[in-house]
């Protein structure tokens, strides 16, 4: 990631003396870190003259976006086995190194995939409205758990009105909630307009069967809080195969 840095700022990193291309700079996604697993690698960092300190891209940002569209997904590592990409040529899954990592010598399994199944199904995205290719993983994505294609801008979109009047906007801790993303006098109607807009921009979690077989998923929202300051949200929904409609849950 390219990260001019000023002339005052070079003379604080130790070592920067002449032996650091400042033109350039390489940057390494993480996610799901706590606040004290951020704490902890900038410490264990600190004193290493290639580090340039790190960037909180928690929250939708012109950083994020430009991560996003720049850095590349190579390998996945889980329980001592890394899978990899290893073109487009058969045999759909193999023990190719095409990094040449030396994957062995770390003492790790080494899986190779046809890169049209890595990319698709294994590679990790970064979180952004609008890189290539998006739409289709968040189609596959809602697939996944729907067991159909759902067309997400013209699917019927069911805020009930007694879980809003009743439930959301009523029960103290709910209410308080709704009143900090500024969406205590919400409608139905706009609620429903903030999820369809929030399915077509993200990636949806907790996919799972309630016990009837209802599937249900939740996406994540971003909102301002009161202060201006961002704040993130789980909206808990469902999916309605008798009528071919999403229909809002809760709220988190």
């Amino acid at each position: 990631m390219r990260a001019p840095v000023p002339e005052l700022e070079r003379s604080r990193v130790p070592g920067a003396g002449g032996r650091i291309n400042w033109d350039t700079q390489h940057a390494v996604y993480c996610s799901n870190l706590t606040s004290k697993d951020v704490s902890d690698l900038h410490t264990v960092f600190l004193d290493e003259p290639r580090y340039g300190g790190y960037i909180d891209v928690s929250y939708t940002s012109p950083v994020r976006d430009y991560v996003a569209s720049t850095l590349v997904s190579q390998m996945l590592l889980s329980d001592g086995i890394a899978l990899v990409g290893h073109g487009v040529e058969e045999p759909v899954i193999g023990s190719e190194d095409p990094m040449r990592f030396g994957f062995r010598d770390h003492g790790l399994r080494l899986v190779s995939l046809m890169d049209d199944y890595f990319d698709t199904f294994l590679s990790y995205k970064v979180e952004i409205g609008h890189t290539a290719g998006a739409e289709m993983d968040r189609t596959l994505n809602l697939a996944a758990i729907t067991g159909t294609i759902v067309d997400v801008e013209s699917c019927p979109i069911v805020v009930p009105a007694l879980k809003l009047d009743g439930y959301l906007l009523k029960k103290d801790d709910r209410l308080r909630l709704m009143t900090r993303i500024g969406l205590q006098d919400v409608t139905p109607d706009e609620l429903a307009g903030v999820i369809r807009e929030k399915l077509l921009q993200r990636y949806i979690y907790d996919l799972k069967y309630a016990e009837e077989g209802t599937p249900t998923f939740a996406v994540t929202a971003e909102f301002a809080s009161a202060d201006g300051t961002p704040t993130r949200r789980l909206i808990a929904l469902k999916y309605d195969a008798n009528e071919r409609a999403i229909s809002l849950v809760s709220v988190h």
